[in-house]
């Protein structure tokens, strides 16, 4: 990771409740009920 620079990550709520999150070309897909608050901040 690097450091002090700004980091954009886009998130994506899926109809069924899971989340797509895209990082400089990499996304991957995050099933529902697989994310705790500590998940969210790490995002």
């Amino acid at each position: 990771m690097r450091n002090n620079e700004d980091i954009l990550v886009r998130v994506t709520a899926k109809k069924d409740g899971g989340l797509n999150a895209d990082f400089e070309g990499v996304s991957a897909f995050i099933p529902a009920g697989h994310l705790d608050k500590e998940d969210l901040a790490r995002l």
